[in-house]
């Protein structure tokens, strides 16, 4: 491995000698703090990899510098961790809501503690190379070199997540604390992210031809909802109508990409949702023509066809004014959301309803005040 910087604050002589004699035989650089502040001040002059914090400390305690680092820009994503005698719930509590990642009481093991380390390194390097590949792929938007770019971020970071889970049962063999659910379902969800953004990734840079078949797409559309719906955390509440009789419906599509497409919105749906009222999602199918600013944006095209027309509507946050039109939410590396990922799922929707000579079109729902209540997503699919 790679020498990692590890800061470690701790004001008690005897337990940083300790520390860093556990540490010593590992390849780590060490660098010390007295306290809080003298933490916070090291941390922006060194960029640790990963920092370690004693709670109770003279100056600036360990709760108080794990706020203010993750308040400071430059230091945000270095993972904390507390190392303490402290016990008590609320302590841990507090750690873990100014953003500490774990929280390891005293006393502890030497494996223990550098199972710990080395878990968050791990989650740091892939958050890394995350950046380091997608700003790649900003500058590298061919065909051929985005397709190459996403067969190696695949691979990366598929060796990253067996690395990861591994210690993942490092962590769950060194204790039996209850308190270890929590870190390990942490670093869980960060493997769920990656191999979310994994897949889209693939999805998206792959351009080949795929297998197209004709079925039913009302049928198919309950089904892949049940399922979401049945795979969801909680309920679920949506609504399905269609206007259009069966006979029409039968569509040839591309499977795989339709299930893909339809379960990118929904996500985007649950993702976008408002803490201020519940969740309702409506999925209507009906037949339509393009809406005006469809047809103006494609320069007149297909004004006057008929399109079986999807359209997703919720009671969420609404697009994110960042975006501007909400329609350029359908390209690439764009988010209406602030989590891990890379913005590709739109993008995705938008790749394979250009497959089919389709259009798409979105935008935000508003009340009387002009506050946003919702969002909508409409997919037009020519009729066969």
């Amino acid at each position: 491995m790679k020498q990692k910087k590890v800061l470690i604050a701790e004001d008690e002589v005897h337990q940083m000698r300790l520390i860093i004699k556990m540490l010593s035989n590992d390849p780590f650089e060490i660098i010390k703090a007295e306290n809080g502040q003298i933490a916070y001040e090291k941390a922006l002059a060194f960029l640790p990899d990963v920092i370690i914090l004693d709670n109770n400390m003279p100056v600036m305690g360990g709760i108080e510098a794990c706020k203010k680092i993750k308040a400071t820009k430059e230091l945000k994503e270095i993972p904390i961790l507390f190392v303490t005698a402290q016990h008590d719930q609320n302590t841990f509590l507090e750690a873990f809501a100014a953003g500490a990642v774990d929280y390891i009481t005293k006393p502890y093991s030497k494996e223990m503690l550098y199972a710990r380390i080395v878990a968050q390194l791990k989650v740091r390097e892939m958050h890394l190379e995350k950046i380091g590949l997608v700003n790649a792929l900003h500058h590298s938007m061919n065909d051929k070199v985005f397709g190459q770019l996403a067969v190696g971020l695949a691979h990366n970071f598929n060796n990253m997540l067996t690395s990861v889970m591994g210690y993942c049962q490092l962590i769950e063999m060194s204790t039996k604390e209850d308190v270890n659910k929590t870190r390990i379902e942490k670093v869980r969800k960060v493997l769920v992210n990656v191999h979310k953004m994994i897949t889209d990734l693939s999805e998206f840079a792959d351009r080949s031809d795929t297998v197209r078949d004709k079925f039913n797409i009302k049928d198919f559309i309950k089904q892949k909802l049940e399922f979401f719906s049945n795979s969801h955390v909680g309920d679920l509440d949506y609504t399905l109508d269609c206007e259009i009789p069966d006979a029409e419906l039968n569509l040839d599509v591309e499977r795989e990409s339709f299930s893909t497409s339809l379960f990118n919105i929904m996500q985007n749906c649950i993702e976008a949702t408002s803490s201020e009222r519940p969740l309702k999602i409506n999925i209507s199918i009906d037949k339509k023509k393009l809406p005006k600013k469809v047809v103006d944006r494609n320069n007149g095209s297909n004004m006057d066809d008929d399109f079986v027309c999807l359209r997703f509507q919720d009671t969420g946050l609404g697009f994110s004014e960042e975006i501007g039109d909400p329609i350029d939410a359908f390209q690439p590396f764009q988010t209406i959301k602030k989590t891990v990922g890379v913005g590709l799922g739109l993008s995705i929707v938008q790749g394979f309803i250009a497959r089919h000579l389709g259009y798409t079109d979105a935008g935000s729902i508003f009340d009387e005040e002009g506050d946003p209540v919702g969002a909508y997503v409409e997919l037009y699919i020519p009729f066969q």
